[in-house]
């Protein structure tokens, strides 16, 4: 006869007994041959269960970052860890960071040990991919930009664009890594500060060859070229003669850095030189020919609307254009400048609902081609028209309602207007 100690008895020869709870029993052994009898008991300890699991998760932003948070997860009484990140670097932190220094394949362990003497490990492989990367050459002429900067600007939708990162040119070459996901472009910016004219006459110019941000080719890094080449647009005649014409920019928003040019065109509309604005919000123009010039301001981000201008050998000179600078564009601020210039364009309705028409003075670039394009608010185009004339009814009933921008080109000027879309 068994007495298992907690009320269970057995009478088989070699039982098997389950006890529902840890503790000690005195378990006792009865035997009986005839008229005899005998016992004998054991005290057993049944110990409490000893647990614990090793287990682990990581948080890696994108594929090819080299910050890895490592979130545990392992299970135990009041355990300690160790990790080992497969790179020769450890940690005792429950949930650590680590940067690795290299893209590759590592072999992460979590060790851990309870207050009860449990012990266990885990194991996991991760990834790191080769950094993001935009790689490329700036071209003048038949060689390589050796003076300048690059810019690569970053869209931060909903808020934009920033600069990602900015570099002088390394014998005309230019490198950026370890990027973020998402669409850049880049911006290259010579650097011929001579006191005298310069044939040919480089421009800051675009990925895409272009002169203005808008139209600037996006790269997204889902698909990234090995390399990309920006050929800067240029001028190779003389430019020089007696005539002036210097401004300013009025800004209440934040500048963040991003380069601001004031680009100089011609009456056909083919660009003629440009300057970098300073620090103190100014720009120059001294020693250009007599003509019919167009101002632009340009900047990433920024809706830009031109001036036109008129110096002669009766007027050489003009002084304090004022440019304002907000959120969204640099527009001419007219309160301050007494020469209009600006050909009367008027949108109506604006809001509009179903559709808006564009009347254009019958003195500006009359029966021209015109070229309009949509932006919405985050700057991206919506679509493009071109059209003939002075006229122009645009259908705008399947837009969402918004702010939109619009722009209008002709070969002699390029103007924004904001546009609102209310259905």
């Amino acid at each position: 006869m068994w007495d298992f100690g907690d009320g269970s008895f057995s009478t088989e020869v070699d039982p098997i007994h389950n006890y529902s709870q840890h503790g000690d029993y005195t378990v006792e052994l009865k035997i009986f041959a005839g008229s005899c009898e005998d016992s004998t008991n054991l005290l057993v300890e049944i110990a409490e269960p000893v647990f614990c699991e090793a287990a682990f998760s990581i948080v890696q932003d994108f594929p090819q970052s080299r910050v890895i948070s490592f979130l545990n997860e392992s299970s135990g009484n009041d355990f300690s860890s160790f990790w080992d990140f497969g790179d020769g670097a450890t940690a005792n932190e429950p949930s650590p960071e680590h940067e690795y220094s290299n893209p590759g394949q590592y072999l992460v362990s979590l060790a851990i040990s309870t207050s009860n003497d449990c012990q266990d490990t885990a194991w996991s492989t991760i990834e790191i991919l080769a950094p993001l990367t935009i790689t490329g050459t700036v071209i003048a002429g038949t060689n390589t930009l050796l003076l300048g900067e690059v810019v690569l600007y970053k869209y931060n939708n909903p808020g934009g664009i920033i600069i990602d990162n900015r570099m002088s040119l390394d014998e005309g070459y230019f490198n950026f890594t370890d990027l973020q996901p998402g669409s850049y472009f880049v911006y290259a910016i010579p650097d011929f500060d001579f006191p005298y004219p310069v044939i040919p006459n480089y421009f800051p110019t675009y990925s895409g060859q272009r002169s203005h941000w808008l139209n600037a080719q996006a790269y997204n890094t889902d698909n990234l070229p090995g390399s990309i080449t920006i050929t800067l647009s240029y001028f190779d005649d003389f430019f020089n003669g007696k005539a002036t014409a210097d401004g300013r920019i009025e800004s209440s928003s934040d500048n963040s850095g991003i380069p601001f040019v004031m680009f100089l065109y011609n009456e056909t509309g083919n660009l003629r030189d440009f300057r970098i604005i300073d620090q103190q919000n100014t720009f120059n123009f001294s020693g250009i020919p007599f003509g019919k010039y167009e101002l632009y301001p340009e900047k990433a981000g920024k809706i830009g609307q031109s001036y036109f201008i008129s110096l002669s050998k009766e007027n050489p000179e003009i002084y304090n254009i004022v440019f304002s600078e907000t959120d969204n564009s640099i527009v001419p601020d007219l309160t301050a400048i007494n020469d209009l210039n600006i050909p009367k364009i008027v949108i109506s309705p604006n809001p509009a609902s179903e559709y808006f028409i564009i009347n254009i003075d019958e003195n500006a670039f009359y029966n021209s081609e015109n070229q309009i394009k949509l932006y919405n608010s985050e700057l991206k185009l919506i679509c493009e028209y071109s059209f003939n004339g002075n006229h122009f009814k645009m259908d705008v009933s399947g837009y969402q309602q918004g702010i939109f921008f619009m722009q209008l080109t002709n070969k002699t000027i390029q103007i924004r207007k904001k546009i609102i879309i209310m259905h």
